[in-house]
């Protein structure tokens, strides 16, 4: 496979960003209430969040579900969800011109402290949405671009793996294709195809797709 991407082409699926390191203040009055719980049940989640691998509040304000991005014991905003309200996704940052991080649900340890064991296998799994990043998380780091577009400060993140692999939902392919040609140049990496969304899935089946060997 060719690394070489014309710049045109390049441009349709990544963004030329620079990450702002602006610390988020999450507001008091958003709580983790059962909203939070009956939601995260539904997506089978729950227990990702019991473990402190993802931070989930309840925005009574814009009726959204926020779950919030960490890196580096810092949290950096959060991407509200909501199933009444549009947009269906809405970032939440520091200020006006800050620029986007991948939410990233580790395997291992908690949102502001995760790790990899020693000697493992670094593996990260991309995705469109937060809630698929915690569904894959019992497996691997469920990385959630937040989007269509992974903008060019995210490379930093994802070489921190020994590999990546790209699991968008059906309807994105081409731009998975896209993708691998490019992150590939960077970081081995592999694209999983997927016949329905993996939040829809229950946990056998994302197990059974995620056996990557």
């Amino acid at each position: 496979m060719s690394a070489t991407i014309g710049k045109k082409e390049l441009s349709n699926y990544f963004t030329n960003e620079e990450a702002k390191t602006e610390e988020f203040k999450i507001p008091d009055e958003w709580t983790d209430s059962t909203r939070v719980i009956n939601i995260l049940n539904k997506y089978n989640i729950l227990d990702v969040f019991q473990d402190k691998r993802i931070q989930v509040c309840w925005d009574n304000k814009r009726q959204r579900y926020v779950f919030m991005i960490w890196h580096g014991g810092k949290c950096f905003g959060g991407i509200g969800r909501s199933f009444v309200n549009k947009p269906k996704w809405l970032f939440y940052k520091a200020y006006e011109k800050q620029n986007k991080f991948p939410l990233i649900v580790p395997k291992h340890g908690t949102y502001y402290a995760p790790y990899h064991p020693s000697k493992a296998k670094k593996i990260g799994v991309v995705v469109e949405d937060a809630i698929s990043a915690a569904a894959v998380s019992n497996y691997y780091d469920g990385i959630a671009i937040l989007g269509t577009h992974i903008p060019s400060n995210y490379i930093s993140v994802l070489h921190k793996y020994d590999a990546i692999y790209i699991a968008l939902d059906k309807d994105a392919t081409n731009k998975a294709l896209e993708y691998q040609k490019y992150l590939n140049i960077f970081i081995p990496t592999k694209i999983i195809m997927l016949e329905q969304d993996l939040k829809d899935m229950t946990k056998d089946e994302i197990e059974k797709k995620l056996n990557l060997g």
